[in-house]
C-alpha cells in the first residue's frame, strides 16, 4: 500500500503584528524615541552565548528567564520581563532541535517594515540574521501597514534565508498598536496519509475544504475536511481518469482514456459514464457553467456539452497534436494547451477556437488562469510561459528547473505552485517573477496540482503519491 508523503518539516517564522504597548512611534524596547530592532536568527547548533554580529549589548540567554507558556506542544517561551515598558526583550523558541531567537534592543538605523537586511556571523556556510524594523504605531510585519483588527504577517520558509511578505493569512486579528509582543511559528510540511497504491494523476477543490482527486484505473477519493482525510468513490470507469473538474459543490466531470467521460451531481455519491464519442485519451476538462463543460484530449480533441453531458459535439481545433489541459477564467474566455507550444483561446465559451502564438516548440502540459488575463502555463524541460493580457502575448518566465513540469495552480494572482517530474514542486508569491523550489519528500513524479484560497495545495503523482501542504500551528 502507498502512501501521501510528507516532506522534512519547514520552519515558517511568522511575526504577527508587533507592537509595544504604551509607547509611541511604533516597536520600541528600551525608551520612548529609541527605536527597537528585532532579530530573527534561525541556526542549528546548541544554543549557546555567542551573539550575532552586528547586535549590541549583553549575550542572548545570559538573563533569559522562564515565563508562563502560550503555545502548546514543544515550544516554549522565554524573556526577562512580561512587558515591553523598558528593559530588552528577549524571546526564545524551541522547535525540536532548531531555535529561532529574537533579540530586541534599541536601534538608530531605521529600516521600514518590508525592507530586510542581513549578515552572518563570519563562518563560510553559517546562518543569516535578518533584521526587520517597524517604524510606524499601526505598522504589522506583513510588508504593508495594518491597523488593530487587520491580519499581517513575514514568512520564512528556509530558516530564515530569506523572507517573503503576505498579508491576510491565518493570522489573528485585532492585534497591533497596543498590543503586546508576540511571536508564532508554524511548520509547513506534507502531511502523511494513506491513500492506496494507485497512482493519482488530477486534482481539484471546489472550495478549502471539498476536493477530488482521480487516478489509474478508474480511482476517485473524495475530502470534506481540506484534505486531512479522503474517501474513496466509485466511478464506474476501468481506465485511468487523468483530470476532475467541478462547478460547484455537486456538479463535476473526470475524464480518461479511451474517450472516457464520467459525471456526478451529487458530490460523488454516484458517477454515470457517457457515450463514448471519442477512442481518444482525454487530458483535460473545465466547466464554463453547471450545464456546458469543455474537454480536450490527444489528436487535437475538443469536446463541448451543453446539456450537462446528456450530449457531447466535437468541435474544430485546427491543431491534431496532443491537447493536454484546459482552463476557463469566465464563462466566456478559456485556454488550452497542448504540445508542440500550442496555445488555443476561446471567447465565446468554448464554440471556436483560434490559435495563439506562444514563442516555444515545448510541449505544454498545464495551464491555470486566475482571472480572463492572468495565466500561466507550464511544460517540458521546465517551460513556464506567462501572460497578462489574455494570451495576446506570452513572455518566458524562469523556473529555475530542466525537468518536465506537468500542472500548475494560482490560488490568486500572485500566489501558485508547479509540480513535476522527480517530485519536483516550485512555487512563486509574485506571480512567477520568481520560482523557488519546495522539498516534496518523494521521488514519484508529480501530475496534478491544487491551490486553494488559502495558499495551501494538494499535489498528485505516480505510485499513491498524494502530498498535502499544510502549516500547523501546534496547538
Amino acid at each position: 500500500m502507498g502512501r501521501c508523503l510528507q516532506s522534512a518539516p519547514a520552519l515558517v517564522t511568522v511575526l504577527t503584528a508587533i507592537s509595544i504597548v504604551g509607547l509611541s512611534a511604533g516597536v520600541q524596547a528600551t525608551e520612548v524615541g529609541n527605536m527597537a530592532s528585532l532579530h530573527a536568527v534561525s541556526r542549528a547548533e546548541s544554543h549557546g552565548t555567542n551573539k550575532p554580529a552586528g547586535t549590541a549589548g549583553d549575550t542572548q540567554t545570559k538573563h533569559s528567564q522562564s515565563l508562563p507558556s502560550w503555545l502548546d506542544g514543544e515550544w516554549t517561551v522565554k524573556s526577562i520581563n512580561s512587558g515591553g515598558l523598558g528593559g530588552e526583550w528577549r524571546w526564545v523558541v524551541k522547535l525540536n532541535s532548531r531555535k529561532l531567537e529574537i533579540d530586541g534592543k534599541s536601534a538608530t538605523t531605521p529600516v521600514f517594515t518590508g525592507d530586510y537586511l542581513s549578515f552572518d556571523y563570519g563562518r563560510p556556510g553559517s546562518p543569516v540574521c535578518r533584521y526587520v524594523l517597524a517604524v510606524r504605531s499601526d505598522a504589522c510585519l506583513s510588508g504593508t501597514w495594518n491597523t488593530i483588527d487587520t491580519k499581517g504577517q513575514v514568512l520564512s520558509g528556509d530558516w530564515g534565508s530569506t523572507w517573503l511578505q503576505k498579508a491576510d493569512w491565518g493570522c489573528k486579528e485585532g492585534w497591533g498598536w497596543g498590543s503586546p509582543m508576540q511571536l508564532e511559528e508554524l511548520n509547513a510540511q506534507w502531511k502523511h496519509q494513506e491513500c492506496g497504491s494507485l497512482s493519482y494523476l488530477g486534482v481539484f477543490f471546489i472550495d478549502n475544504n471539498t476536493g477530488t482527486i482521480v487516478g489509474s484505473s478508474g480511482a476517485i477519493i473524495r475530502t470534506s475536511d481540506g484534505g486531512a482525510t479522503w474517501r474513496s468513490q466509485k466511478s464506474g470507469a476501468k481506465v485511468n481518469l487523468w483530470d476532475v473538474c467541478f462547478w460547484d459543490e455537486n456538479s463535476g466531470t473526470a475524464v480518461g482514456d479511451d474517450g472516457c467521460i464520467v459525471q456526478t451531481v451529487n458530490g460523488g455519491a454516484m458517477w454515470m459514464k457517457r457515450m463514448q464519442v471519442t477512442r481518444s485519451p482525454l487530458h483535460g476538462v473545465g466547466h464554463v457553467n453547471a450545464r456546458t463543460v469543455v474537454v480536450v484530449g490527444e489528436n487535437g480533441v475538443i469536446l463541448r456539452t451543453a446539456d450537462g453531458g446528456a450530449s457531447w459535439g466535437r468541435l474544430k481545433s485546427g491543431v491534431d497534436v496532443s491537447l493536454n489541459d484546459v482552463s476557463f477564467a469566465s464563462e466566456a474566455i478559456g485556454t488550452v494547451v497542448g504540445n508542440e507550444g500550442t496555445i488555443l483561446r476561446t471567447t465565446d465559451g468554448g464554440e471556436t477556437w483560434e490559435k495563439q502564438l506562444s514563442g516555444t516548440d515545448s510541449s505544454l502540459m498545464g495551464v491555470h488562469f486566475s482571472d480572463p488575463d492572468t495565466g500561466t502555463a507550464v511544460g517540458m524541460g521546465g517551460a513556464i510561459l506567462h501572460t497578462i493580457n489574455g494570451g495576446t502575448s506570452w513572455v518566458w518566465q524562469a523556473s529555475g528547473v530542466k525537468t518536465a513540469l506537468m500542472d500548475v495552480s494560482f490560488a490568486d494572482a500572485l500566489t501558485g505552485r508547479a509540480v513535476g517530474d522527480g517530485g519536483t514542486i516550485i512555487q512563486t508569491t509574485d506571480g512567477g517573477a520568481t520560482w523557488t523550489g519546495s522539498s516534496s519528500a518523494t521521488g514519484e513524479s508529480l501530475l496534478g496540482v491544487f491551490i486553494t484560497s488559502r495558499g495551501l495545495g494538494v499535489a498528485v503523482g505516480l505510485n499513491g503519491a498524494v502530498l498535502h501542504e499544510s502549516r500547523d500551528q501546534g496547538r
